[in-house]
């Protein structure tokens, strides 16, 4: 807070640094801003954007974002996950990405193309043809959870 108020001494800066417990967080949010609590910046789970941006929570940044010039300087897939029916309402500033490793003989054998993996229709489409293509070989043909090493566990069996 000091150097930012150092370099804009211009700016009156308040700073209300919340943590909220994530189990409270959306409801205490959205309270907030139905209470039309002041908030410039904050910090929430993707999953919400679309609600707060319906119920007018969230302020349009589109043309912002594209006067600003700057937006090639992050991943597009940031910029995708602040959209919300075609309007810019805010940017990832953290992101886990999740990688996919296959065996391509095993999806020739199956007849699964690679790229059908690109979609949600596609991956359970392909896991159901590569589960009944290679069973009788003892292969799974998609691993997600199941195992106590999978840290995927917390993810995607809600997706």
């Amino acid at each position: 807070m000091q150097e930012l108020r150092s370099r804009h001494p211009d700016i009156d800066i308040q700073l209300d640094y919340r943590a909220f417990e994530y189990s409270n967080e959306r409801t205490q949010f959205l309270e907030a801003m139905a209470n039309q609590t002041s908030i410039d910046i904050m910090s929430v789970d993707q999953i919400w954007l679309g609600e707060f941006a319906e119920k007018g929570f969230l302020t349009d940044l589109t043309d912002r974002i594209q006067n600003w010039g700057r937006s090639s300087d992050w991943y597009e897939e940031l910029w995708d996950g602040g959209v919300y029916n075609g309007k810019i309402y805010g940017i990832w500033a953290i992101s886990d990405i999740r990688g996919m490793w296959y065996w391509k003989d095993l999806l020739a054998e199956a007849g699964v193309d690679p790229n059908s993996l690109k979609t949600w229709d596609g991956y359970i489409a392909s896991a159901k043809k590569l589960n009944d293509a290679l069973k009788d070989k003892g292969i799974q043909g998609m691993h997600l959870v199941g195992a106590s090493h999978s840290p995927d566990m917390s993810f995607y069996p809600y997706l």
